[in-house]
């Protein structure tokens, strides 16, 4: 998100002065994730996900926008499966879970599960544990670690858990699971 564009993309190739080469404009998207040259992103403030296309980094294009049902202050965070079949979202609130949605038709996309702890506590963010492994790590708040097995994303496994704290605050807790060490640890 920004004050002028809502994406904006830099050429990386000389760190020390980033060069800006492109912009997306469309609504505030609170976290994204950049895979395979398409921008998978959370609008949390209308509870829509968005795929963009960025192969043309100077012309991003929206593929979709798909509206979760979510509503306002949902839809934090996404992530999506190596095959891009699947995009899983958690959505920041009281009540807030994890949901997967079949993508593979960008004209019929479809809730196909859904996941929560607490109806009182709140998903924040999660991580689809790559390369190639079925594992989703989600960090839950007062609910700590949480690791699904979604081999099958139609009937998710809840595998792994790991308790952070003993607040009970709706936004205590654990804030975030990093995923991607390469000794294959998780902190």
């Amino acid at each position: 998100g920004a004050a002028d564009n809502d994406i904006w993309i830099y050429d990386l190739s000389n760190p020390s002065e980033p060069d800006s080469v492109g912009a997306w404009v469309g609504e505030y998207l609170h976290d994204i994730e950049v895979y395979n040259n398409k921008i998978y992103g959370a609008g949390i403030f209308t509870g829509y996900f968005y795929i963009i296309d960025v192969s043309d980094k100077t012309n991003p294009t929206t593929l979709i926008s798909h509206d979760t049902g979510g509503g306002y202050i949902s839809t934090h965070d996404c992530a999506v499966t190596d095959d891009e079949n699947y995009l899983v979202i958690a959505d920041e609130k009281r009540g807030g879970h994890v949901s997967i949605w079949d993508i593979s038709d960008y004209g019929n996309i479809n809730l196909v599960a859904e996941y929560m702890t607490s109806s009182s506590h709140s998903a924040h963010n999660l991580y689809i544990r790559r390369p190639e492994t079925n594992l989703l790590i989600i960090s839950y708040y007062v609910d700590g670690t949480r690791i699904l097995d979604i081999s099958d994303p139609v009937n998710p496994v809840e595998v792994g858990f790991y308790d952070t704290s003993n607040l009970i605050g709706l936004y205590d807790g654990n804030w975030g699971t990093y995923a991607y060490l390469p000794s294959g640890h998780i902190i």
